[in-house]
């Protein structure tokens, strides 16, 4: 529901800004969702004079998982066989790379001022086009590694630091611990460990654990031995401590959404105050596989190659990633990628955060997932049950991980 949400302010946004920028031919934009691309149609109805058109790429949201792995290429040849088409919106950068790789889109960078694009995300958007840039997004998601100052100092430890190792982090819990009886770090609100599993999957998204080796899924046990133990250990030693307890001053640490401090209800939700609850922000924590945070966006708009509209497309993209734009997704509950001073101030006025770290901490490009979303989820699941069974048996994860591809082995491969 927050997500539908965040879409409707962020297309309200758009049709509020466009009706200062007029365009000399026509422009189609292709939402790749049935729920872009109904918003849109609904707002650019009303103003004739935008010569907007919009299409939808999937009549049905369930088509998209049936492309979930193969997302780039349907849309480089949806691009291709529909030419009428000049913007597409509504994708993540893991599937830039292969619209670039085709030559589906353009190549904006002597068009569009990157200097004000938060680089935590357009890390990867250059990424996924070698260096040059051929997209742009209004807002993104981010996640940060929260910290309570209070704690901090009344035990004379050294704060947090931008982008530590997971092991760091852990090792920084465990001084806390020793110290006092303050837990050292929640990792969101799991109700089971299973719940937990799902959130560290999140957590280590960077690194994937499944690999699709000539159409057979098989799992990186090297990952398996790193962090299966690794989190299992922050999980754990710190009593399974939660968002709530953190919230409520008893523990040092928290991974938070950023969402969670755009929403002005998030203390009052925890019957807490900022005044009570002293909250210091830092990078993301990193894997040594990949040193990227977790900045994310499904919002990107890329010009057709195709384009008969090319100049007002451009147009349009400039006035989205304009400061103009982003001033007005400030006052929703979005997160601009506009970035610059004024920009920081302003998100501090507002929030009484120092949003620096969200923002500067280097993005990383996801690789294209390599198995269908059907069988990923289900094989995600297989895992959230073998996780809470070694939670119980911390030494048998040689069996587990036996036990694990074997099913995987029986369910899929044999097939």
């Amino acid at each position: 529901m927050k997500k539908r949400f965040c879409l409707y302010s962020l297309i309200c946004t758009l049709f509020i800004l466009l009706s200062g920028c007029a365009f000399k031919d026509k422009i189609t934009i292709a939402a790749v969702t049935p729920q872009h691309a109904e918003v849109l149609n609904n707002l650019f109805s009303k103003e004739d004079d935008h010569r907007v058109e919009v299409l939808t790429i999937f009549e049905d949201i369930n088509e998209i998982g049936d492309h979930w792995n193969d997302l780039d290429e349907f849309l480089a040849k949806k691009l291709e066989s529909n030419k009428e088409i000049d913007v597409i919106f509504g994708f993540p950068p893991e599937y830039l790379r292969g619209l670039v790789e085709n030559g589906s889109v353009m190549d904006l960078s002597k068009d569009l001022n990157s200097n004000s694009i938060a680089p935590a995300i357009l890390g990867p958007i250059r990424e996924a086009g070698s260096g040059s840039l051929y997209a742009i997004t209004p807002t993104f998601n981010n996640y940060v590694l929260a910290y309570n100052k209070k704690i901090f100092t009344e035990l004379n430890i050294d704060a947090p630091k931008d982008s530590m190792t997971w092991e760091e982090v852990y090792d920084l819990t465990q001084s806390v611990q020793e110290k006092s009886n303050y837990k050292g770090i929640s990792l969101g609100l799991p109700s089971s460990d299973e719940e937990f599993y799902y959130l560290f999957q999140i957590l280590n998204r960077p690194v994937y654990t499944l690999e699709n080796t000539k159409g057979k899924v098989k799992l990186d046990k090297a990952m398996m031995d790193d962090y299966w133990p690794l989190f299992s250990k922050l999980y754990k030693n710190n009593d399974k401590a939660d968002q709530e307890l953190f919230m409520q001053g008893k523990v040092a640490m928290a991974i938070l959404p950023v969402g969670n401090l755009l929403d002005q209800n998030f203390y009052k939700d925890y019957q807490t105050t900022e005044d009570d609850l002293k909250i210091g922000l830092k990078q993301m924590p990193i894997f040594k596989e990949n040193e990227g945070g977790l900045a994310y966006s499904d919002s990107l708009f890329s010009v057709s190659k195709y384009s008969d509209s090319a100049k007002d497309s451009i147009k349009l993209l400039k006035y989205i990633q304009s400061e103009k734009f982003a001033n007005q997704i400030l006052n929703s509950s979005l997160l601009p990628s506009y970035w610059d001073k004024e920009m920081k101030e302003k998100l501090y006025k507002k929030y009484n955060h120092d949003f620096t770290a969200v923002y500067t901490q280097p993005g990383e490009l996801l690789e294209k997932p390599t198995v269908p979303a059907d069988k990923y989820l289900e094989i995600e699941a297989m895992g959230a049950s073998y996780f809470a069974n070694y939670l119980k048996e911390p030494n048998s994860i040689e069996k587990i991980y036996s036990e694990y591809q074997n099913e995987i082995d029986s369910e899929y491969n044999s097939k």
